[in-house]
C-alpha cells in the first residue's frame, strides 16, 4: 500500500513539473513591446534650451539641454507633426516657464509627477517643492525639516542634483550653509541667474531692501 501511495505521489510531482515547464516556456514566448524612448519637447529660455517630457497628463521631466543626468530622450521636431500635436500639459509648461522667466509667475500650477528616484530622493524632492519663491535654504535646513541629522546634508545634496523637474521643483533655491552656491545639474551660472531673477522680482515687490541686488542692470542672458 505504501508503495502504491509513493508511486502516485511521484506521478503527481512529475505531472506538476511538466505543467510548470510548459507554463514557463509559454510565458517566455510572449511578445513584449520594445521599450520606447520618451519624447521630449524643446522650450527656448533666456538660459538656454529646456527639454520637457510628460506622461499621463503630468510633467515627468524638465531639463536644461546638456545638463548633468540628462536622460535619453527623442526630441520632437519643431516643424513636424509631433510638435504640432504636443500634449496640453506641455503647452501649459511652455506658457508657465515663459511667464516665470518674464518675472510674471511665481507659483507653477502645471501638474507634475516624478516617476523615478529612490524613496529618499522623492522625500527630498517633495521638500524642495515647499520652498517659496525668492527664498533660499541650506542643505542642513532640508535635513532638519526631514528630521535627519545635519550630517545627511551631503546625501541631500546628491538627491537635489538628481531632481528631474528643474525650476518647477526649485532645487536652485538650496545653497550651502555659508551662503555659497554649490552644485547644480544645470550649471552654477544658471543657478545664480535663477536666484537673481527671483531676488529681483522680490525687490520690485518691496519684499527685499533695495540694495539686495547689487547691479542695476539685470539680465538673465548667460
Amino acid at each position: 500500500m505504501a508503495g502504491l501511495c509513493y508511486a502516485a505521489f511521484m506521478e503527481r510531482r512529475a505531472s506538476a513539473r511538466k505543467y510548470m515547464k510548459t507554463l514557463m516556456t509559454a510565458t517566455g514566448n510572449v511578445h513584449h513591446a520594445p521599450h520606447k524612448t520618451p519624447l521630449g519637447y524643446r522650450i527656448e529660455s533666456p538660459l538656454g534650451n529646456i527639454v520637457v517630457c510628460a506622461e499621463h497628463d503630468a510633467l515627468t521631466g524638465v531639463f536644461f539641454t546638456g545638463q548633468k543626468h540628462f536622460p535619453a530622450l527623442s526630441i520632437a521636431d519643431a516643424s513636424g507633426a509631433e510638435a504640432s500635436q504636443e500634449p496640453y500639459v506641455i503647452s501649459q509648461a511652455r506658457e508657465e516657464l515663459d511667464a516665470f522667466f518674464a518675472g510674471e509667475l511665481r507659483v507653477f500650477t502645471v501638474p507634475y509627477q516624478a516617476i523615478a528616484g529612490t524613496p529618499f530622493q522623492r522625500q527630498v524632492w517633495q521638500e524642495l517643492a515647499r520652498i517659496p519663491y525668492g527664498e533660499r535654504v541650506s542643505y542642513g535646513d532640508i535635513a532638519r525639516r526631514l528630521n535627519l541629522p545635519v550630517g545627511a546634508a551631503r546625501a541631500i545634496g546628491s538627491a537635489n542634483g538628481r531632481n528631474p523637474i528643474s525650476i518647477i521643483v526649485p532645487c536652485h533655491r538650496v545653497i550651502a550653509s555659508s551662503g555659497a552656491l554649490t552644485g547644480y545639474a544645470g550649471g552654477l551660472d544658471r543657478k545664480d541667474a535663477l536666484l537673481r531673477l527671483e531676488t529681483r522680482q522680490m525687490q520690485l515687490m518691496g519684499r527685499l531692501p533695495g540694495n539686495f541686488v547689487q547691479s542695476e542692470q539685470f539680465s538673465l542672458q548667460l
